[in-house]
């Protein structure tokens, strides 16, 4: 070969390349269209491993070179026409050696016994070529673009690049290539033929982690061979990013909810001495303490700002922004400043109140700072709090007649200088807890239940008896049997400070998940007058006792559920014909008893475990569930009647066959109904038991005078209904 030219110039760094360093690009041309392009990184620790990388990558073009010129000069091989030469590599069989292959057979591949050939194998192998010990084929690349791409290993583990005089004309195709022979330097005979560029990627091996070399050996269609080289070092870290700019940060981090008793050190703690609680059942107009901690948790001095008292309706959450708007506690109107008790003059400075069971609070910072007690203006004074520093801001408050019963407020403080609720208000600020109130409201508490059977009253006076009980107090009904009814009784005690107001009772139903019968998924209980009654799985059904009304008051009877202590019993409803009860109202010292008549249908779940609840026609604020009834389900036996004890007697028809299999007359027991006929043995005629599945002669259900007719037997065996005859 001769050297013709060098020139030297800046290059744009392969995409092999990283770091971002300086190369510089030495183009040696060498015969007229091979071209070696040597990448040098400026500045970059050599190595052995980074030089063998880069004499094994000129190795392999100048093997490249080879079988072209050997092609474009239709060299003979062992004496032998040749119509072509390539070279190949494959990184599945061996990945630290490639071959260059003369093609005496004319079908463009290795077909030697040193390229896995086994069957009609040649001659055909020129040179082995192993690699230097400290470099491996990494990968290759193939693409129709004139762009580096990297293939999987299914569409080229094997590369082949291959010369066909007398250009060279050159064909690069990887696994799988389709080949027909005799291949003749056709591109018509290669699928795919229009691959323009083909990468051998060398990578080296051995030694640390600190350094990584790679070469790229690129073949054209054009002919032309182009190598290219990236070393990478451990990259220097960057230097550290400069620190900071100092900055208060006012992070608001305890409160403590005081009484309005005394002064500033005799107040008492309306919680029971913690600090961080939430205070509950607060009366309208009464007038309560808060205690804020401040502390500057920042890096440098706070400015001078005045402190100013925010509320809002909690929502879901105190934090969450979205779900209501900050207002000035000076503005209410559900929240408003109130003179103390104590005669504490507006905005004189607190101190550092102790101990915490007295309504103080945990120091946070090193050194106290006087704050202020606020009870005619919601803004203090303004002050500064040093990087060390922590406040202490006490403001006497109370909530008006417009703030909603049962609600829950939280409050904050902020910048005065901007307005309330805005952003600016907050900035420099850290909120890590809020304080939380809950006025009082009635607190509808879940707290009893018990199963019972329908075979009785409330109880009535005589001669209708209470219907006995099914389980013990609070215990779950298991085994409840499909179309098998039942009434669930439930006590609500109002455990709040304040009356609930014509509450209508709804029951509701869902599974039970794992141990927890709370969560969402709760479904209301229909009636037969409500829509969906026919697919649910649980439905109010009517009671089998005579008596039973639809919305009857009950009682507070003996041996019934347990009274809540120092309450007095206000009448419930019982339910059998709908679900929602009449108005109720619970006064705070009241509780309540409510019955509902239900059973599971066939789409109840077998084997599942159902807990109910009541809401306030679906609503649940003011409830606390304490307690779930829960029942467990069963599927439904099906009793054939005996084949030997088959026959009961009536003096006016006669014998009667519950089980005529000729006829196909066979009454089925369900744990509810009866289904199927009987036959009467003297007259032929059947008995229909079951209208809905067994209707007499005509198919009218409904006689003239009568309505729909069934047999029934309750859980106890007992059997009542009507059947009817054509008889």
């Amino acid at each position: 070969m001769v050297l013709r030219d060098i020139t030297i110039k800046n290059n744009t760094p392969l995409s092999l390349l990283r770091g971002g360093y300086t190369l510089i690009e030495l183009t040696v041309v060498v015969s007229i269209v091979v071209f070696v392009s040597i990448v040098i990184l400026v500045n970059t620790k050599g190595s052995d491993r980074a030089l063998a990388v880069k004499r094994q990558s000129n190795d392999i073009a100048l093997s490249l070179a080879k079988a072209r010129d050997s092609a474009a000069s239709s060299t003979p091989y062992l004496g032998q026409i040749v119509y072509g030469y390539g070279v190949r590599f494959n990184l599945q069989s061996d990945k630290q050696s490639y071959i260059i292959f003369a093609d005496t057979n004319n079908n463009a591949k290795c077909d030697d016994v040193a390229c896995g050939c086994t069957f009609g194998c040649k001659q055909e192998l020129v040179e082995k070529r192993i690699l230097d010990s400290k470099t491996t084929l990494d990968n290759l690349g193939m693409n129709s673009a004139d762009s580096l791409s990297y293939c999987s290993t299914t569409t080229c583990s094997s590369l082949t690049v291959y010369f066909c005089p007398p250009n060279p004309n050159t064909f690069i195709f990887g696994q799988g290539a389709a080949v027909t022979a005799p291949f003749n330097c056709s591109a018509s005979n290669l699928n795919p033929n229009n691959i323009a560029r083909g990468d051998i990627i060398v990578a080296g091996l051995g030694g640390g982690t600190n350094l990584q070399s790679k070469g790229i050996i690129t073949v054209r269609k054009t002919s032309a061979i182009q190598v290219g080289y990236s070393i990478m070092t451990t990259p220097v870290p960057p230097p550290p990013s400069p620190p900071a700019l100092p900055s208060e940060n006012l992070t608001q981090i305890r409160y403590h909810w005081r009484n309005d008793v005394g002064g500033e050190t005799t107040a008492n703690s309306a919680t029971g001495g913690t600090e961080n609680t939430i205070l509950k059942n607060v009366l309208k107009n009464e007038t309560k303490r808060l205690r804020i901690e401040i502390a500057n948790k920042g890096s440098a001095d706070s400015a001078s700002i005045s402190y100013r008292i925010e509320f809002r309706a909690k929502g879901s959450s105190c934090g969450d922004d979205t779900v209501g708007t900050w207002r000035d506690v000076q503005t209410g109107p559900e929240w408003n400043m109130v003179n103390n008790s104590g005669g504490i003059i507006n905005a004189s400075a607190t101190s550092d109140v102790n101990p915490i069971a007295s309504g103080g609070v945990n120091n946070e910072n090193p050194s106290f700072k006087a704050g202020y007690f606020m009870d005619t203006s919601s803004i203090t004074p303004s002050m500064t709090l040093t990087a060390s520093e922590f406040t202490e801001l006490e403001y006497s408050i109370r909530a008006g007649g417009p703030a909603p019963d049962g609600e829950t407020y939280c409050f904050r403080v902020t910048n005065a200088a901007y307005a309330a609720g805005t952003s600016s208000a907050t900035n420099k600020f850290t909120y890590q807890i809020y304080p939380e109130l809950t006025l009082a409201g009635p607190s509808l508490a879940q707290i009893h239940y018990r199963w019972r059977a329908d075979d009785g009253d409330e109880p009535a006076p005589p001669p209708i008896a209470g219907a006995s009980w099914a389980t013990a107090e609070d215990t779950k009904l298991e085994n409840l049997i499909e179309g098998n009814q039942r009434r669930l009784r439930i006590e609500i005690s109002n455990r709040g400070e304040d009356s609930s107001l014509g509450a209508q009772y709804q029951l509701e139903y869902r599974l039970k998940s794992g141990s927890s019968c709370g969560g969402t998924g709760w479904g209301k209980v229909p009636a037969s007058i409500d829509i969906g009654y026919s697919t649910s799985p649980w439905q109010i059904v009517n009671s089998a006792i005579v008596g039973v009304t639809d919305g009857e008051a009950t009682t507070n009877f003996s041996g019934s559920l347990t009274d809540d202590p120092g309450k007095t019993f206000a009448p419930g409803r019982l339910q059998e014909a709908t679900n929602l009860t009449a108005s109720i109202t619970l006064s705070k010292t009241q509780f309540t008893e409510l019955e509902f008549l239900i059973r599971p249908t066939a789409f109840a779940q077998d084997g599942t475990t159902t807990c109910f609840r009541l809401t306030n026609a679906g609503s649940t604020a003011a409830f606390d569930y304490i307690l779930y009834p829960e029942v467990g389900t069963a599927p439904a036996p099906e009793i054939s009647v005996s084949d030997i004890s088959k026959y009961a007697w009536n003096p006016s028809a006669g014998w009667i066959s519950f089980r005529d299999d000729s006829e196909n007359r066979v009454v089925k027991v369900g744990i509810v109904d009866f289904i199927g006929n009987g036959k009467i043995l003297s007259t032929g005629n059947f008995v229909s038991f079951n209208c809905a599945s067994a209707p007499k002669a005509g198919g009218d259900c409904t006689p003239a005078g009568s309505s729909d007719y069934k047999v029934t037997r309750d859980s106890s065996g007992n059997v009542f209904g009507w059947a009817w005859s054509d008889d």
